[in-house]
Order: structure tokens, then sequence, then C-alpha cells
């Protein structure tokens, strides 16, 4: 099976996660089949990894959506995802280096923007308040 891009970027996000969470002294297990959760931490908590390009406009654009769903009109449909099984969310904005550590229960909608400031390190996204809360996780 040939990954596509959005993959690549997917997996690298993993992996990135999973380095800066053993540089945390955090350890995490990779699961070897998607059943909806990334990684597992040694405490049981369930994580969910997000990555994201910078996009135009200083937009950073994650998007919680499983497979696809072909309806009998021939019309191809996205389904949400399911993060009833996950306890957080991770995601990592690429250029800015920004990880944010998100509690399942606030991420309500199948979409999660976060927006890049006008100075450096800082955001204008609800989700700010995320920005590195590793300890979170323990």
């Amino acid at each position: 099976m040939k990954l596509q891009p959005t993959h690549i970027i997917g997996r690298a996000g993993e992996l990135r996660v999973q380095s800066e969470l053993l540089l945390r002294g955090i350890n995490s297990a990779m699961v070897a089949v998607d059943n909806g959760c990334d990684l597992i931490l040694y405490n049981g908590k369930k994580i969910q990894v997000k990555t994201s390009r910078l996009r135009p406009k200083g937009k950073y654009f994650f998007t919680f959506m499983s497979g696809t769903v072909w309806r009998k009109n021939g019309h191809r449909v996205k389904t949400p995802q399911d993060l009833s099984e996950v306890d957080f969310v991770i995601c990592w904005c690429v250029e800015d280096n920004w990880f944010f550590i998100i509690p399942t229960y606030e991420v309500t909608s199948v979409a999660l923007g976060i927006f890049r400031g006008k100075f450096p390190n800082k955001t204008k996204s609800k989700y700010a308040k995320y920005l590195n809360k590793w300890e979170l996780l323990l």
C-alpha cells in the first residue's frame, strides 16, 4: 500500500509527538492497528495525534474525519471520527512546532482551527490555553 501525503505527515506527527513525550519522561506505546487512537501512555490514557502545516492567512487546520462511506447514489461522504475512546487530542502545528494537548471533551466539531497571531509564539485560538500543557497527560 502506497502512503498518501496526508498519511505521511500524519505518521510523522505521531513519531514527533512520541519523541516529545519521551523527552519529557512520559513513556508511550504506538498502536499498530488504527482503532481510533494513535498512542497509549503508560498510565492508560489514549491519545489521538493530528498534524497540520501552516495554511494561507496563518491558519492551522485539523479535521476529525474517519473513513469514507459510499451512498447508493454514488456520492462519497466522510464520517466524523469517533473520539469517545480517546482521552486527549494532541495537535502539532509543524511550522511553529506548537503542541496543543486538548482534552477530547473540548473538541466539539469535526474541524479545529488554530490561528497564528501577529507575533511569534502567539496564537489567537480558543485552544491557546492548551499550548504545551504536557502536564495534563500525567
